[in-house]
C-alpha cells in the first residue's frame, strides 16, 4: 500500500507543477502538506502567517499542521464525505504532534485524504490516476468542467460539483482569493525550493541575412569617398575640411634664431587669433582664448630659458 500511495502522491505533485519527487509518504513535511491543499483548492489559504508557512520550528509545524486537520475536517470532508468513506478517511484520530514529527501512521492517513481529495476537485472522480508517470510519459489531463463561483472579492473561483460550497463551509473557513495575492505558488510556503513553472512557447527567431541587418542611422566619413556609388548609398556624408600643415624640413641644419621675427611673428598670431574670435560669442572663448594666452606665455618663457642656456654653453670654451 505504500509504494501505491507514493506513485499516486508522485502523480499529484506533478498534475500540480510541484517539482518534488517523494521516496515515502514521511517526506510529507507539513509546509509540503500545506501547499499541497493550497494547490488542490487553487486558492492561498487566509489568515496564515509566514511563520507558518516556512515552518522552521517545531511549534510552527505542530500549528501548521492543526490548521489544515481543522480545515479538511470542518470544512471540507464534513459535507462531501459519503457514508461509505466516512470511516476511511476520517482524521478526528490524527494526533497533530506526531504527524508533525513525520509518523507513518499519521502521514499516511493525511496523504491519503489528499490523493483523494486531489482526484475529486483536479482529475475528476472516476478517473483514474495517470499511469504514464511512472512510465515516463506522463501527460496530464484536463479538469472536468465545473461551475465557477462568483466570491465577495469578485473574484472566481472554480469547484467541483462535488465540493459546492454550504454555508457551514463558507462560514468557517474563507477559501476567498485575497486582492493582490498572485496566483498560487509554493515560494513563500517552501523558501528553499524554487517554483516551477511551465516553458511557455515562444516564437523562434530565424536568421536574418546580411541585406537585413539593420544600417546606422549616421554614416560619418572620415576620407573621401572611393566612387560615387559608396556616397549615394550613404545615409548622412560630412563634408571634408582640407587642413594645411606647415611643411617639415626633412634634412639640413638648424639656423640662428632671430628673435625680432619670433616676436613679430607671435604678434602677427595674436592679431589672427582676435579676428577669429571675433566671428564667435565672446563669451564662449574668454576661457579658451585666456587659456591659449596663458599657455602661449608659458612656451615662450621656456623657449627663452633654452635660448639662454644654449647661448651659455656657446661662450664656454
Amino acid at each position: 500500500m505504500a509504494l501505491s500511495l507514493v506513485e499516486q502522491l508522485n502523480d499529484l505533485l506533478l498534475y500540480l507543477n510541484l517539482p518534488i519527487t517523494l521516496q515515502s509518504p514521511t517526506d510529507l513535511t507539513p509546509s509540503l502538506i500545506l501547499a499541497l491543499l493550497e494547490s488542490i483548492l487553487q486558492q492561498r489559504l487566509s489568515g496564515i502567517s509566514t511563520d507558518i508557512r516556512t515552518c522552521r520550528s517545531e511549534e510552527s509545524r505542530i500549528l501548521c499542521v492543526k490548521l489544515v486537520l481543522g480545515i479538511l475536517q470542518t470544512d471540507i470532508l464534513a459535507g462531501t464525505l459519503e457514508q461509505e468513506h466516512l470511516n476511511e478517511f476520517d482524521l478526528t484520530g490524527v494526533n497533530p504532534e506526531r504527524l508533525a514529527r513525520g509518523e507513518v501512521e499519521e502521514v499516511v492517513r493525511i496523504a491519503r485524504v489528499l490523493c483523494w481529495l486531489g482526484e475529486r476537485m483536479i482529475v475528476g472522480k472516476g478517473q483514474p490516476q495517470s499511469q504514464g508517470h511512472r512510465d515516463g510519459n506522463y501527460r496530464r489531463s484536463e479538469p472536468l468542467s465545473s461551475p465557477s463561483i462568483v466570491t465577495s472579492n469578485g473574484l472566481k473561483s472554480s469547484h467541483s460539483p462535488a465540493f459546492s460550497p454550504s454555508s457551514k463551509s463558507t462560514k468557517c473557513v474563507e477559501l476567498e482569493l485575497n486582492a493582490g495575492v498572485q496566483d498560487l505558488s509554493i515560494r513563500g510556503i517552501l523558501p528553499h525550493l524554487s517554483s516551477f513553472e511551465e516553458p511557455l512557447s515562444t516564437p523562434q527567431r530565424r536568421p536574418r541575412g546580411v541585406h537585413r541587418v539593420p544600417s546606422p542611422h549616421l554614416e560619418i566619413r572620415f576620407s573621401p569617398p572611393l566612387d560615387d556609388q559608396i556616397s549615394s548609398s550613404s545615409s548622412l556624408s560630412f563634408p571634408l575640411t582640407t587642413v594645411c600643415l606647415p611643411p617639415v624640413r626633412q634634412h639640413g641644419f638648424i639656423g640662428d634664431v632671430d628673435e625680432e621675427e619670433e616676436f613679430e611673428s607671435f604678434e602677427q598670431s595674436r592679431v589672427e587669433k582676435s579676428e577669429r574670435s571675433q566671428q564667435y560669442p565672446t563669451d564662449l572663448n574668454v576661457d579658451f582664448e585666456e587659456a591659449g594666452h596663458a599657455r602661449t606665455i608659458a612656451l615662450l618663457k621656456e623657449r627663452a630659458r633654452l635660448l639662454y642656456r644654449l647661448a651659455k654653453l656657446q661662450q664656454d670654451p
